[in-house]
């Protein structure tokens, strides 16, 4: 009966711990299983917002277009555009006449005259200093009419001007030479293209980067030499006395400076002499 009983017991407790194992063995697939669905949402957001971003990415682009990609560049200048001025296209000729002809005495004439005039600058009006130069020029030309009408001498051999744009002032220099021992006469007009204004010698030179002072004495010293070349000391009686007046301060200042068409600062002076008109105008080369 005993041995029945411990068999009995036996069987339980083997029974037992089956029991236990099988709930175990059940819970582990089952924790498992659990975790996989957990995961499976995850997954399946994350797709959907990738397609969603990928739809967006088709209709709407990850930047945006700028402003200089639709609109032509030209209308949007990163820089103000720079003009440049031409002297040939900024001053022409206001008045210009060929005169052919032969006079009572049979002298053959062919005089072309031409006097300059500068035209508008971006609104700037140079009225004042073209009627300057009617003023200064067209007497010349009303001379030659009458002379021509008449068949006489014709005083005139010729009239021309040069232009030169620099730092801002357009300068023009006019020239008329005359049958009367060929004498000539000359017009300078120095414009600030700004203003339409004449500048004065002292203003020209600060254009150019001088000092009026400066710039006087570059004459002076320029006008010395020049004279030296024209006259011969042994030559021409009172040397030193119309030297001395050639370079007195006040001839110095009332020199004519302009720049030439070829880009040459230079000045209109004059030279004292003891023959002929005892003085005559001079264009020498400032250096």
């Amino acid at each position: 009966m005993m041995k029945r009983l411990i068999v009995v017991c036996l069987f339980c407790a083997v029974l037992a711990t089956l029991t236990a194992c099988e709930d175990f063995n059940i819970n582990i697939p089952q924790a498992e299983h659990t975790n996989s669905e957990a995961t499976t949402p995850t997954t399946k957001t994350t797709e959907a917002v990738s397609e969603s971003q990928v739809r967006n990415q088709a209709t709407m682009p990850t930047e945006v277009p700028t402003v200089a990609a639709t609109v032509p560049a030209t209308q949007f200048p990163t820089e103000a555009p720079t003009v440049t001025l031409n002297a040939e296209d900024c001053v022409v000729s206001a008045m210009e006449k060929n005169y052919q002809y032969t006079d009572n005495v049979g002298n053959a004439y062919d005089v072309t005259m031409r006097i300059p005039k500068i035209n508008n600058i971006a609104g700037v009006s140079f009225d004042d200093v073209n009627e300057q130069i009617i003023s200064d020029c067209k007497r010349y030309f009303d001379e030659a009419d009458k002379e021509m009408a008449d068949k006489v001498s014709m005083i005139t051999l010729s009239m021309d001007y040069d232009a030169y744009i620099i730092n801002g002032v357009v300068s023009i220099s006019v020239s008329h030479v005359s049958s009367f021992g060929g004498l000539a006469n000359f017009y300078i007009y120095n414009v600030d293209i700004d203003t339409g204004n004449l500048v004065s010698n002292a203003e020209f030179a600060e254009r150019l980067g001088m000092s009026y002072d400066e710039l006087k004495e570059k004459v002076k010293v320029s006008l010395e030499n020049d004279y030296k070349k024209q006259y011969d000391q042994a030559t021409y009686s009172h040397y030193e006395e119309n030297l001395s007046k050639t370079l007195a301060d006040d001839n110095i200042a009332d020199a004519q400076i302009f720049v030439a068409e070829n880009g040459q600062l230079s000045a209109v002076c004059l030279e004292y002499t003891s023959v002929g008109a005892e003085r005559y105008k001079r264009v020498i080369v400032v250096e």
